[in-house]
């Protein structure tokens, strides 16, 4: 395009040989590398021979690059499937995603990958780079004897996809370079229990799974705990409760997360803000009875939300990275929260803690990855009738409510009670109110 119109001035044959017989992983994949180079892959059944500047190249699945000067035309790895998507990180190292076998490879130059059928051209490879993967897309009657387990199981169905390694401005740097997430899968199950493998997504959607796979057990024999590891970053717990008590269960969550709060008497931050959330049903359309608490003096979102905002602290809630108190948002963020309640507060949040290292968690999660999320659903039926319960639970309410209130205050209101009400009317009026410079931020990540 000498011109610049954003057509082709004239057309040349650069690279022919092709195979026409399985053809869809090629023209999907070309991609421009970091080097220069056009990059594309080719799947196992799709045999080519490519001659070229003297040279013959025979192969099936293989990432192959082509140099748009030199016209050279190179086999850069060769080994694994129907290989459809390819990006790379931000040292220039290659990711592609393949299917039929386990879909995640690192490719090296001149590697040679286990390959889903067939041998290798190269008479003298000894021996290709086996997979780390226990999963794959789709498992058919195919590639491995050994472990024909059912594809639902490993973690989903047929699937050709695209890869694509997110390296924008607004990406937040602990997830820079990070390869792309896989499924979220059930890593083993029994009656009253299941471990689940996040996939290194956000735990947002692994704790999606992990609550619905416990109401599932929880549904069939009364009681269910489930764990998930391999996940990061998670909040508002009550949303995963609610979840299970809308549909008649008592639930409970908690979760670790990255080390942001200092033990009780120190000022290193060990442990997470580490969050506690309990629900249990009510009768009828009333609302479920849903306690949701952080163990820190403060969340860390409302930390940094302060420092988005321009205002301080309270007295208190943090300490600066030298140990001494502080109410700069920019400080505490630097140093470390403080546990609530005292030894109370730090001894919670010791359990929670505990209880995600029982997920898989790290001891200290030094950055966000691999928080352990943690799981009891309860079928009240297994104590009492199926009704009596969230009869029980709402004339609890209704005692609560009417309690007298101190001098001064307002009624006496049950935990969640007003979120519950603020989300009504939102939802009637259609808005949902953000401070400005709230959503001057988010506008900046956007644009």
């Amino acid at each position: 395009d000498t011109d610049g119109d954003g057509k082709a001035d004239t057309k040349e044959v650069v690279v022919t040989g092709f195979g026409r017989f399985d053809t869809h992983e090629l023209p999907n994949s070309l991609t421009w590398g970091p080097d220069g180079w056009l990059y594309g892959l080719n799947g196992v059944f799709n045999p080519c021979k490519v001659e070229h500047q003297g040279k013959t190249h025979e192969f099936t699945c293989a990432l192959f690059r082509i140099h748009p000067k030199t016209r050279a035309f190179e086999l850069f790895s060769e080994g694994t499937s129907n290989p459809w998507g390819i990006d790379f990180d931000d040292h220039g190292q290659a990711v592609i995603t393949a299917c039929v076998i386990p879909h995640l490879f690192h490719m090296i130059q001149g590697a040679r990958y286990e390959r889903q059928a067939g041998n290798h051209f190269n008479p003298h490879t000894y021996a290709d780079i086996k997979t780390i993967a226990d999963h794959r897309h789709y498992t058919g009657n195919q590639w491995n004897n050994n472990d024909r387990r059912s594809s639902d199981v490993l973690g989903g169905g047929h699937a050709h996809a695209g890869a694509m390694i997110y390296q924008g401005g607004s990406w937040p740097e602990a997830l820079r370079g990070k390869p792309p997430a896989g499924p979220t899968r059930v890593v083993r199950e029994n009656h009253c229990s299941a471990l689940l493998d996040g996939g290194d997504n956000v735990a947002y959607v692994v704790s999606i799974h992990a609550v619905d796979k416990a109401i599932e057990i929880a549904r069939k024999n009364g009681v269910a705990v489930v764990c998930a590891n391999n996940a990061w970053f998670s909040g508002r717990l009550a949303y995963y409760v609610e979840r299970a008590a809308r549909q008649g269960f008592i639930a409970m969550h908690t979760t670790n997360a990255t080390a942001r709060v200092a033990p009780h008497g120190g000022v290193d931050p060990l442990m997470g803000t580490n969050p506690f959330a309990i629900a249990f049903p009510g009768a009828g359309d009333d609302d479920p009875i849903i306690i949701d608490i952080g163990t820190s003096a403060s969340t860390w979102g409302d930390v940094v939300l302060a420092r988005t905002k321009g205002v301080p602290l309270p007295e208190g809630v943090a300490v600066n990275a030298a140990g001494q108190p502080t109410t700069d948002p920019q400080q505490a963020l630097d140093g470390a929260i403080l546990p609530w309640g005292g030894p109370r507060g730090s001894g919670l949040a010791l359990a929670i803690q505990l209880l995600g290292i029982l997920a898989g968690s790290d001891l200290v999660i030094e950055d966000i990855s691999n928080y352990g999320l943690f799981f009891v659903v309860i079928d009240p039926k297994l104590f009492m009738p199926s009704d009596q319960f969230p009869a029980r639970v709402s004339a609890f309410r209704q005692v609560i409510t009417s309690n007298r209130p101190i001098e001064g205050g307002g009624a006496v209101r049950v935990p969640g009670d007003s979120s519950q009400q603020k989300r009504r009317i939102n939802r009637e009026k259609g808005v949902i109110f953000l401070d400005e410079k709230v959503y001057a931020r988010l506008r900046e990540l956007v644009d």
